[in-house]
């Protein structure tokens, strides 16, 4: 529940109250026009809707009627057809913030974007509708097609991160323009732009040592190495790039560095670049293959407190040495190196991999090509909180799903199969709550206490057997690794001409998802190149190796290849010159998925009081049985036994209310009801001086169980209609 200011808080508690509104539409106060608005929030559910238990997703949406500014009626100065100085304030796409609340003060209630302006030419007003945060997530969902064997790959954290991040939705640093790849490593180590190659020494997640939400660890004393490709595979000429991490300092933190391999093909001689920040000494290095330096930082640098590791990474030609300066930003000042190294001149080559190593967390693991200037360090907005009370090695997962829809139709379809709470909050926040954030039966200190004596204007109670599992089968979903053959492997079919200094995109046509298919690696020797790899080889007309960048771009079952000639001569994806056959080759894992066999959960007492009533649950989103029939504990808590639905109550309206929060409701003479309830619903509406508010509440604790004294169980069939026999 908000606090409210003082003078709100004082108003609220006295007899007499005068309501107002805020309303702004793409950032001017259009208040003085609102006729009636409403704001509605609530709990989106998967389960059926007599069940009491609510979890879900949370999309809130305004209306607002608008009549004018007095001079000209809204429809004459908001309809689509109107001249854009008006007309754009109403536009879909819109930005709409309201708050409402009394005279003495507001509490803000709504943003989001406009979806419809309807203008009534007869009745002079406009109608629009507006949606929140959910707004920007309607672009088509995609994840990384990954997966790992063990509980330490994947998670469901960081599914919802990274849709988000895809979204502008950051729960810790974003990456930058022009990144080649990017690991937010939110309780997972795969790459959000990029694929993992490998990974080792990982023992968890640990969110006390990190500085953002809860990146790898290790008790092993060679700590954790992880592996990946990039998405595009740049060149050593020409080019700076830009490697960023972030890390916790504290008296625990370690050593971390991130190591660039340059090579032409998989085994060719690499050109090996280091970049180390070591807390325990104040020390950054740049180590170019055998070479070094370490600049030491001054103790002025020195402070506990997350801090973001920059080196930046320069090549001219291949007769010039590697350039390596570096920066660490601190919670109050920057340190940056006073000298530039310069090491060994690279290899003619593609960048590899990118290897991660540490014993503490590091996150945010960045490589991006530096195109003209860029800051160092750049704000960002935390507008998202995802799972904060819930343990890091709750919701694993084995792979990543493959989804379709929206990012909003996906990060539902996980509310609803992990039983979470989220939703964009007030502010326009994403947050998202485990699954024990509510359940039944537990002690909690109400927000506020509603009275049918003062602020209960109507409670309507119901109860009902449909709302009643006893029992829960929950199925899992089996994801499956299979050894490579012949036919996982896609091979283009065309040779593909790049043109000079140009880019040639291309939409494979192949089939099934590319399951932890990195971007093909250039190989400069005859032939077919590494066997059992992603590869492609380019070539000039006359037989050259061509300087060309190759990216490879995931986006659900769809993979595009995108070529970047950095050359003058046209290039070509071809295994020999004068006839050579296509070269680009994809290595696609195979996997199979199949429906495990299912937790089933029972609870004998309600079968014996109200019969077999069974509740079947399945999803993509739940993969280990443990984890399945954990799901099917939760929903029993709540289904085994009656809990009565209430409905939508009216009560006094009070802008401090959020979802989330714990009334008591005490009507002891219309409805015997007097508890603590929450409230996962909404509903404010207004028309001039009048605002009627409705809340959706589920019961925290239960009815009494029935002990039927005096009743007899009558059985469904008539026994005088029923003969009896000896058996």
């Amino acid at each position: 529940m908000r606090p409210g200011s003082a003078a709100l808080v004082e108003a609220l508690q006295a007899g007499e109250r005068h309501y107002a509104i805020a309303a702004h539409l793409g950032g001017r106060d259009i208040s003085e026009e609102v006729a009636e608005w409403e704001v509605d929030r609530s709990y989106d559910t998967g389960l059926p809707a007599q069940v009491a238990f609510t979890t879900g997703a949370v999309a809130a949406q305004a209306k607002l009627t608008l009549v004018g500014d007095g001079t000209q009626t809204a429809a004459q100065r908001y309809s689509p057809w109107s001249p854009r100085a008006t007309a754009d304030i109403t536009r879909p796409g819109q930005s709409a913030v309201i708050s409402w609340g009394l005279t003495e003060g507001q509490d803000q209630v709504f943003r989001g974007r406009v979806r419809r302006i309807t203008a009534d030419a007869r009745g002079g007003s406009a109608s629009l509708t507006a949606l929140d945060g959910a707004e920007l997530l309607r672009g088509p969902a995609w994840l990384p097609p990954v997966m790992d064997t063990t509980l330490i790959g994947v998670s469901t954290a960081w599914c919802i991160d990274h849709a988000l991040r895809m979204n502008g939705i950051h729960n810790s640093p974003p990456q930058r323009p022009g990144s080649i790849f990017f690991a937010s490593m939110n309780t997972g180590v795969d790459a959000n732009i990029g694929m993992r190659i490998s990974r080792s020494g990982i023992s968890g997640f640990n969110r006390r040592l990190s500085p953002w939400t809860a990146g790898p660890h290790s008790t092993s004393a060679n700590g954790y190495t992880i592996t990946w490709a990039p998405q595009r595979r740049v060149i050593t000429q020409q080019g700076t790039l830009l490697v960023d991490w972030w890390v916790l300092v504290g008296t625990d933190t370690e050593a971390s560095s991130v190591i660039l391999d340059f090579r032409a093909g998989e085994s060719g001689t690499p050109t090996t670049i280091e970049c180390v920040f070591d807390p325990t000494v104040w020390t950054l290095r740049g180590q170019v293959n055998g070479g070094s330096s370490a600049w030491s930082i001054p103790a002025e640098y020195h402070a506990h407190g997350r801090h973001k590791v920059t080196f930046e990474i320069s090549f001219a030609t291949l007769s010039d040495g590697v350039k390596v300066r570096a920066w660490l930003t601190g919670p109050t000042r920057q340190f940056a190196t006073p000298t530039t190294y310069t090491g060994d001149t690279p290899v003619f080559g593609w960048l590899h991999t990118i290897t991660a190593s540490s014993r503490t967390p590091m996150e945010c693991v960045d490589v991006a090509r530096l195109v003209g200037t860029e800051d160092i360090t750049t704000t960002w907005a935390k507008t998202a909180d995802i799972l904060p009370d819930a343990s890091v090695h709750d919701y694993r997962l084995r792979a990543a799903p493959n989804v379709s829809g929206t990012w909003w139709d996906m990060l539902k379809d996980i509310a609803d199969a992990q039983l979470l709470y989220m939703g964009f909050d007030e502010d326009g926040v994403f947050r998202i709550h485990a699954r024990d954030y509510m359940s039944p039966d537990t002690q909690a200190r109400p927000d506020l206490t509603i009275t049918a004596a003062r602020d209960l204007a109507q409670i309507i109670t119901s109860e009902e057997i449909d709302g009643i599992a006893n029992i829960v089968e929950v199925a899992p979903t089996a994801y499956e690794f299979q050894s490579l053959s012949a036919e996982d492997f896609y091979t283009d079919d065309t040779v593909r001409e790049i043109p000079p200094r140009g880019t040639l995109r291309v939409s494979l046509d192949t089939t099934g998802r590319g399951w932890m298919t990195p971007c093909p690696m250039p190989f400069s020797t005859s032939g077919s190149g590494t066997p059992d790899a992603s590869r492609v080889k380019f070539l000039t007309k006359e037989g050259k190796l061509a300087p060309v960048e190759v990216e490879l771009v995931h986006s659900d079952e769809t993979l595009t290849a995108v070529f970047h000639n950095r050359g003058v001569n046209p290039a070509y994806t071809q295994t020999a010159s004068n006839g050579g056959d296509p070269s680009l080759v994809l290595a696609r894992h195979p996997i199979t998925t199949r429906t495990g066999a299912p937790a089933v959960l029972t609870d004998s007492g309600s079968i014996d009081r109200y019969g077999q009533q069974a509740l079947q649950l399945a999803s993509p989103w739940v993969q280990f049985f443990a984890h399945a029939s954990t799901i099917g504990q939760q929903v029993l808590r709540w289904t085994a036994q009656p809990i009565p639905l209430t409905g939508s109550v009216e009560v006094l309206p009070d802008p401090r209310i959020q979802l989330g929060d714990v009334v008591r409701l005490t009507d002891s003479t219309g409805s015997s009801v007097d508890g603590l309830f929450r409230v996962l619903g909404i509903r404010v509406t207004g028309r001039g001086p009048e605002v009627r508010m409705t809340l959706d509440v589920r019961p925290m604790y239960r009815p009494s169980p029935p002990a039927d004294a005096g009743l007899t169980l009558e059985p469904i069939a008539d026994p005088a209609a029923t003969p009896i026999y000896p058996g």
